[in-house]
């Protein structure tokens, strides 16, 4: 391209989603979802972004530190969920980031952090999913559908939901070997723990 390794540097520097297994950056973390690979590692960088995302392969989504990497859905018009995995999409992570200020639809599908169904060996470690709501009825901080098997909430603060919301909910078909451990749930106007 005829740029510098210095000049290169500095613009990977201010895209916010990079992949570490094949050192590729994006200018949207949606985009680096992408164009991964089942299996990548995809980092966003500390800041803000106003994304819906979408994981529809298996990968760990992280970024560089929970309190200053942030999805922010404060400046959405009309509804949508903070991350969305796909159904039947498999062996994810994510850990290391913040979910905030989403607004759903309607029931407690939406929300923060929804995995439609089948998301087996499903991962969130180090995030913190706050005031998410439902436009009319209740939303969720982290919904995971079920059938589903081995999912893990560790270190993980789910609060301020509301209407009606919840802050951690595992629902319908057969759930096995759900972990929740060092988490803190609160101030969720339905429930807690569901």
């Amino acid at each position: 391209t005829g740029w510098s390794d210095a000049a290169m540097t500095r613009v990977a520097s201010n895209m916010p989603g990079k992949n570490v297994t094949r050192s590729l950056y994006y200018t949207t973390i949606q985009a680096a979802i992408n164009g991964a690979t089942s299996g990548d590692v995809i980092e966003v960088a500390a800041g803000t972004y106003n994304e819906r995302v979408v994981i529809t392969k298996s990968i760990t989504l992280q970024g560089v530190d929970e309190a200053t990497t942030i999805i922010d859905g404060s400046t959405f018009p009309g509804t949508g969920r903070g991350i969305l995995i796909n159904n039947g999409v498999t062996n994810v992570t994510i850990q290391d980031l913040t979910v905030q200020n989403f607004i759903g639809a309607s029931g407690n599908l939406d929300g923060g952090i929804y995995a439609i169904g089948g998301n087996n060996n499903l991962t969130i470690q180090n995030v913190t999913i706050k005031d998410n709501r439902g436009a009319s009825t209740s939303g969720s901080g982290f919904y995971a559908n079920g059938p589903i098997d081995h999912v893990v909430l560790d270190h993980v603060t789910s609060s301020g939901h509301y209407p009606g919301a919840r802050g951690i909910v595992i629902w319908n078909g057969l759930k096995s070997n759900i972990t929740i451990t060092n988490c803190e749930v609160f101030n969720n106007n339905c429930c807690g723990i569901e």
